[in-house]
């Protein structure tokens, strides 16, 4: 196989995280919109032609419209719909923007400490004029630099994955595709990392700024400008509505982190189809967080989140083995529903990494291609066609026939080949419940006969 270059490693990593970047800058641009938004409601709305009439209204007066009318919820004219409301005993959004405007007023010196019946209106006009230009300024830069830090932060966290996966697809050696395959692989699905994309950048927007992108906004701003002390935390334990999701989306993104560096250990970064079990994962995850809080189920918001974090940090194929468990515990039966995990020797990311190529049960798996197999599944690829050729058997003669048989013959391959002995037809015939040999066989063939793996090639790959 022809070396790849160092341009073509730079292409195939790029075209592998094009959707997550354009998702990413998505996202920002609605962010830098709604940042723009609150900078412009903190911003005194004055015009040069009535500075002084607009100065006193804007920033002496203001504050004692707010605190006189003891409405704590009250917020500024102009307030974004993500505008928090008060609470009791806290000061609202519109009086911290009053009590910011007067300490830029102050810290200008207005008058130099001359009363203002000393200064003359046009100096008074000047002065004013120079107290919203660095007000202005200000609050530009503090807006500024709220965007700088939360976009770098969400572009990091967003861009992690798609760049650690990209970058081992293109200098990876254990895998066995040439430049042109492997672009192609870079280029899969693209849609689906686009959304999951999206999904991550409005997650991590909103985990970093809980009440909202123009709510949180605000309270960084304060921050920013020294009017707050508090930390965003207090943000997110109060928004109590929003934290079971939240929580969820926290649990999901942190499941996601740890099943790519999975991959990456294993070096299995050919297939694209774990953003559709991501995506998948995320349905999931974000129905049950809408619904648990409302049933009331858990009674108090914080085992809500508890809860919501445990099933977004664990996969799938987890809460469907607690559901067959648990199935089988209220029944007292032992039958099985056909799931993976009976499978010998499959681990829980083998069984994760079965389900990105959509195979849930042992009935998918015996319909698996060995194409599929060899292009999808390199890392496993004998495991695999070891567990194509038990599943194909278990399919046929079902889960309490295979219990009783799979002590003389374990796969669909060894069935048929040992199917024309007089001995083991004996055996076979002599185990109560179980169809005859020759019959087993027949059907066998006659379902799987292009999908059986050869043992020969089998063999070949395992010396």
């Amino acid at each position: 196989m022809t070396p790849i270059t160092f341009p073509q490693r730079l292409k195939i990593g790029f075209m592998y995280c094009l959707p997550a970047l354009l998702s990413t800058t998505l996202i920002m641009q609605s962010y830098y919109g709604r940042l723009i938004e609150v900078g412009h409601t903190i911003k005194p709305k004055c015009a040069t032609s009535d500075i002084n009439a607009c100065f006193e209204h804007e920033i002496i007066q203001c504050s004692l419209t707010h605190t006189d009318t003891g409405i704590l919820g009250a917020n500024p004219p102009g307030a974004t719909r993500d505008t928090p409301t008060g609470v009791a005993g806290t000061p609202t959004i519109g009086q911290k923007i009053c009590e910011y405007r007067q300490s830029v007023a102050s810290y200008t010196s207005l008058g130099n400490g001359q009363p203002d019946s000393l200064l003359a209106d046009t100096q008074k006009t000047a002065l004013q004029n120079d107290v919203m230009h660095k007000m202005n300024e200000a609050i530009d830069q503090a807006i500024h630099s709220i965007f700088v830090v939360n976009a770098l932060t969400v572009a990091m966290l967003v861009l992690l994955p798609y760049l650690l996966m990209g970058d081992l697809l293109a200098k990876s050696d254990r895998i066995t595709l040439n430049y042109e395959q492997r672009v192609i692989r870079a280029n899969a699905n693209w849609w689906i990392k686009c959304l999951v994309a999206l999904i991550m950048g409005i997650g991590l927007t909103y985990t970093l700024n809980p009440l909202g992108r123009g709510g949180s906004a605000y309270h960084q701003f304060f921050i920013e400008t020294g009017l707050t002390a508090d930390s965003t935390l207090p943000i997110y334990i109060a928004a109590d509505k929003i934290v079971p999701v939240l929580a969820g989306f926290l649990g999901w993104y942190l499941h996601l982190i740890g099943y790519t560096f999975t991959k990456l250990i294993h070096h299995d970064v050919i297939s694209a189809r774990v953003y559709g079990l991501l995506f998948r994962k995320f349905i999931v995850t974000y129905g049950i967080a809408l619904t648990v809080p409302a049933s009331g189920l858990l009674g108090k918001e914080e085992g809500a989140a508890f809860f919501m974090f445990l099933i977004g940090l664990f996969p799938l194929s987890a809460m469907s083995m607690l559901i067959e468990a648990a199935s089988k515990f209220s029944s007292g039966s032992e039958k099985s529903s056909g799931g993976l995990s009976q499978l010998p020797g499959i681990s829980r990311w083998q069984i994760l990494r079965l389900e990105e190529e959509g195979i849930d049960s042992m009935a998918c798996l015996a319909n698996t291609s060995s194409a599929t197999i060899e292009i999808n599944l390199q890392v496993m690829e004998r495991l695999a066609l070891f567990w194509v050729d038990i599943a194909q058997l278990y399919t046929i003669v079902g889960h309490e026939s295979y219990e009783k048989i799979k002590g003389h013959c374990l796969t669909a391959s060894e069935f048929i080949r040992k199917g024309h002995d007089p001995q083991f037809a004996e055996t076979i015939s002599g185990i109560e419940g179980v169809c005859e040999a020759e019959e087993i066989s027949r059907l066998l063939q006659r379902a799987f006969d292009h999908k059986i793996p050869p043992l020969a090639s089998i063999s070949a790959n395992s010396t």
